[in-house]
């Protein structure tokens, strides 16, 4: 007897339907899917499955999915009772369905259509069928068909010719990703993207790499058990695509052999004027439209008139074609129509045409015929319309003179009351005499009388193929010039070219670029004079810090014992050494800003980063004048592609700048907006740097933005070196925008910039090696260390990584010498401090509890970063715990060093 596995919910028809099907068959029921299932995988031997759907038919079709996904249930026949209210029987026969039966139907029949089925089942068994109805109906489908889940492309389904198409020899797809399945990727491919995004026409063409082919992609949205699903439909449309290629090619081959050929005329059109229809049309390699025949005249006018440049023309070509138009002329006795025109050729270029329609009866059928020819007459209209643009833009005079008869004629001129005395001959002297008399300034006359005299304009041209000569006319408006040019044609014969022109807006523009260029040139020396100034008055001001440094040499050198003298020689040689770095910086940054020498780095700007770092580097100058600096931004896009390096200095030359000019205690303020760019891709930054209470001339700070420009009134400010403000705009600049400085309300300094950098690129996987490049990028300038270091080798490496970025540090030697020095500093003097934990007379974790608990102001803000090269006794655990922020193990790694100390200094800033 045959097993039956019966998965009912309902009680009642459970019941019924094993009383039934017990007669002729062993008999096991489940109360619910999940328990049919587990029966299904614990016990073997069954040989049909009867489900009855009596909800929404949803957890029994994907009992039926699940069925038909697993090889072990390929046999297995599997029969769906359903309520006629529940309609899913063509969803339960695509899903792989023996037969569905509807309710209500009497057990006779149900038990019936059961043993048909099973029947049917061991005929197809028996003959070894694998793709009958034990399949998805879809299998037989030549049509590549998969269905994916609209949410996570989790596949539903995948027909035989999907498998074979894609080259899959796994056949069990259920709960894999359609990606994975299909392309054997580990992520979704551009394939699936586009073939299961909607299109506009839910169709697209794709290539498939992986398999070589081309396919045709169908794409419709639908609900699969419940979910919205997309099916694809595929077709391998390779061979198609390559006939298409080809014959394109031919296509292609055949138009430029067509237009190579020379015949008199460029196209013609032969139309039944009667029947209104084009008879035959051959364009002849013209790149328009053949128009079939049997097609409406208007399809030609249509499709082949717009070549016609000029809009008038065509509607006049247009009329003249117009079928009343033709039969009108032809009854008239017209019977031959033209038209000139240009039009574009076949290499796109503007040339002449003519049209000409010749009217002729049908002498079998009667019709009325019009035959169109185009040819080219672009030669002969070209030349003609040359000559009169000459003599109507160019010139206006165009004559021959005959050296030998002393003879004047006139081709072609710009006068239209001069016509009657065209392409006659007269005395050359005489012409020549009347001319000047009556248009030449009186003051100007002899010297054009010699100058034109034919014995003088024979000699010149012995000398040289052409002689001009510079007329001065009086007309009305003021005087004007006219250049007359002779030029041999045939010296042999006397044959001379004349022709004059009117070039009085030619010298006036000379005159202009004249005085253009000696502008430009006395800007030049000027520039050249300023270098000169900057570098004699800057070498007066250079004497005092190289004096210190000499001078403190010399101190140190004659008490070399004297530890409290040699402290404060190196602090006052660090001081003049500090500025004279900064003062060959900004000169080589000036520099390289003037020549393009200088590239700029794509990397990701942070504006309100900036912003916080730049009150950080600031803060400790702002302290010193009791300024405070507010800063405000109105801002869309946080984040833009810029170097960071360089917008930072311009804050920062912004800052130091408006901060020495202004008296203490005012209130610096930075206000930074973003308005609409008109460049697609692009943000506009516009910014504010204020201060009130300035006293500065309008004129000394308009030189300030001057290159190598030295400003007067910086003389007397150690810490700038005048080019701060001339760097600043060269930067915008250079990112398409622009600074300027304007005294508002008399005596409120304002410097208004605007800056257009690109947007931040779409959001992309992070490249860890790419991180660590943009640490090393970054520079740490203006930032000032402490260090507590014992051991000489690991102070030279430190010092060597941050010297590389800029950075200012002090070191000792011992956590006793940390605490006094921090402790004795002034307010916002170290940005961070570096303790190693075994210093000698005091430890690292004694020094870090001293500074927390010390009077001073950033006790309890300073950052402290922990070292030793002790493994596993010193954790970062016991560091924090002890009042440090972080803990890093000898050696130190530069990238992690770096980013660490951006990490504390950002986060310092940001919560104070």
């Amino acid at each position: 007897m045959k097993k039956l596995l019966l998965i009912d919910t309902s009680e009642i028809t459970r019941e019924m339907l094993t009383a039934t099907l017990e007669k002729d068959f062993k008999v096991v029921a489940a109360e619910n899917d999940l328990q049919g299932l587990d029966v299904l995988d614990r016990e073997a031997g069954f040989d049909i499955v009867v489900i009855t759907l009596w909800r929404t038919g949803i957890r029994g079709l994907e009992v039926l999915q699940t069925i038909r996904a697993d090889s072990r249930f390929k046999n297995l026949a599997v029969v769906i009772i359903e309520p006629k209210e529940i309609k899913d029987e063509v969803t339960a026969l695509t899903l792989g369905a023996d037969d569905v039966i509807i309710l209500p139907s009497e057990p006779e029949f149900i038990l019936l259509k059961i043993k048909n089925v099973m029947m049917n089942r061991e005929l197809l068994v028996s003959s070894n069928n694998r793709n009958g109805l034990q399949n998805n109906i879809l299998d037989e489908s030549y049509t590549a068909i998969y269905v994916v889940d609209a949410i996570n492309y989790t596949l539903y389904y995948v027909n035989h010719a999907a498998r074979k198409l894609m080259g899959c020899t796994e056949k069990n797809y259920t709960g894999k990703r359609c990606y994975s399945y299909l392309m054997q990727e580990k992520s979704p491919c551009p394939f699936c993207k586009l073939a299961i995004a909607h299109t506009e026409q839910s169709t697209a063409e794709v290539h498939v790499p992986r398999i070589g082919k081309t396919l045709k992609m169908a794409v419709r949205m639908m609900e699969w058990l419940g979910r919205p699903a997309y099916i694809v439909y595929s077709d391998d449309i390779t061979e198609q695509k390559k006939a298409y290629l080809l014959a394109e090619q031919k296509y292609q081959r055949e138009l430029q052999r067509r237009s190579r050929v020379d015949l008199d005329f460029m196209a013609y059109l032969l139309m039944n004027v009667t029947k209104g229809i084009v008879v035959d049309h051959d364009p002849h390699g013209f790149p328009v439209p053949t128009i079939s025949p049997g097609r409406p005249i208007s399809d030609f006018v249509e499709h082949v008139l717009p070549t016609v440049i000029d809009f008038d023309t065509r509607q006049e070509f247009a009329a003249m074609l117009s079928l009343g138009n033709l039969r009108k002329s032809y009854e008239e006795g017209n019977t031959f129509l033209h038209i000139d025109y240009r039009r574009y050729s076949r290499k796109n270029n503007i040339m002449w045409a003519r049209s000409t329609i010749q009217l002729m009866k049908d002498p079998q059928s009667g019709d009325l015929t019009a035959f169109l020819y185009t040819y080219d007459i672009d030669e002969v209209r070209t030349m003609q319309e040359t000559i009169s643009a000459a003599v109507r833009y160019d010139y206006d005079v165009i004559a021959h003179i005959n050296l030998f008869t002393a003879t004047f004629k006139c081709f072609a001129q710009k006068c239209s009351h001069m016509n009657p005395f065209l392409k006659k001959e007269y005395p050359y002297a005489g012409t020549a005499q009347r001319y000047i008399r009556k248009h030449v300034i009186k003051e100007a006359r002899e010297e054009m009388l010699y100058k034109v005299d034919l014995q003088t304009v024979q000699k010149a041209l012995e000398e040289a193929d052409f002689y001009e000569v510079i007329v001065p006319v009086g007309k009305i408006g003021g005087p004007h010039h006219k250049k007359f040019r002779f030029v041999n044609l045939d010296k042999q014969y006397g044959l001379v070219l004349f022709t004059s022109t009117d070039v009085t807006s030619v010298l006036a523009e000379e005159t202009r670029r004249r005085e253009k260029l000696e502008k430009q040139w006395e800007m030049s020396r000027q520039e050249v004079r300023n270098r000169t100034g900057f570098i004699a008055k800057i070498s007066a001001r250079l004497r005092n810090p190289l004096n210190t440094i000499l001078g403190m040499t010399s101190i140190v050198e004659e008490d070399p014992r004297n530890e409290e003298l040699i402290r404060k020689s190196a602090f006052a040689i660090r001081q003049s050494s500090d500025y004279l770095l900064k003062l060959v910086e900004d000169i080589s940054h000036l520099c390289r800003l003037e020549t393009g020498g200088g590239t700029l780095k794509d990397e990701m700007f942070d504006l309100p980063v900036g912003l916080n770092l730049l009150k950080r580097q600031v803060r400790g100058m702002v302290a010193a004048k009791n300024q405070q600096l507010a800063v405000a931004q109105q801002i869309y896009h946080k984040d833009c592609v810029a170097d960071r390096n360089l917008m930072q200095r311009v804050f920062v030359n912004l800052t130091l700048v408006i901060s020495h000019l202004a008296p203490e205690g005012d209130i610096l303020k930075l206000k930074v907006f973003e308005l609409p760019s008109l460049e697609p891709e692009k943000v506009h930054y516009h910014f504010l740097m204020q201060a009130d209470h300035v006293e500065l001339q309008g004129k000394k700070l308009a030189d300030l933005f001057q290159s190598f420009y030295y400003a007067d009134d910086f003389e007397h400010i150690k810490e700038l070196t005048g080019l701060e403000l001339a760097i600043a705009r060269r930067i915008l600049e250079t990112y398409g925008g622009s600074l300027e400085a304007k005294l508002l309300n008399g005596n409120t300094l304002t410097f208004i910039g605007d800056a257009h950098f690109k947007v931040k690129p779409a959001a992309a996987e992070t490249d860890p090696e790419s991180e660590q490049d943009k640490w090393k990028e970054t520079s740490l300038n203006r930032l000032h260390l402490l260090i507590a270091e014992e051991k000489m080798l690991s102070i030279l490496v430190i010092r060597k990584l941050l010297a590389s970025r800029g950075c200012k540090v002090d070191y000792v030697k011992d956590g006793k010498s940390a605490y006094r020095k921090f402790n004795e500093s002034k307010p916002g003097t170290y940005d961070l401090i570096l303790l190693d934990l075994n210093l000698p007379e005091m430890g690292g974790y004694i020094a870090t509890r001293m500074i927390r608990e010390s009077a001073h102001p950033q006790a309890k803000t300073i950052p402290i970063i922990a070292t030793s090269n002790t493994p596993g006794e010193d954790n970062e655990e016991k560091c924090i715990a002890a009042g440090m922020n972080t803990y890093m193990p000898k050696p130190i790694k530069a990238d992690k060093f770096f980013k660490e100390v951006l990490k504390l200094v950002a986060s310092r800033e940001t919560n104070p």
